[in-house]
């Protein structure tokens, strides 16, 4: 796909509503510490390299993002939509 800047990665962009639409992409955004994951994820043992290219796919209630380093391996980060769903009912970030 396209390259997407980096706001993009915070923002709900896989579809529209029909109702309230606004207020629903509003819920969705989700604004994380880019570069603080990007360090974490690159420090892994299993990793070892800079983080080279994310992809972003999501749904409803999550976003998750394949981050694939310099040397070709691939983590999963997921990012919860925390004003979408109440706490007790959704999976925190893995």
């Amino acid at each position: 796909g396209e390259p997407i800047k980096r706001e993009q990665l915070f923002a709900y962009t896989n579809g529209r509503f029909l109702v309230n639409e606004k207020e629903q992409v509003l819920k969705r955004y989700a604004e994380f510490d880019l570069d603080a994951l990007c360090t974490l994820v690159s420090s892994l043992p299993s990793i070892s390299s800079p983080i080279e290219k994310i992809e972003k796919m999501e749904g409803g209630f999550n976003k998750a993002l394949l981050m694939t380093a310099i040397n070709g391996k691939e983590v999963i980060a997921k990012i919860p939509c925390p004003r979408v769903v109440p706490p007790k009912y959704s999976t925190a970030s893995e």
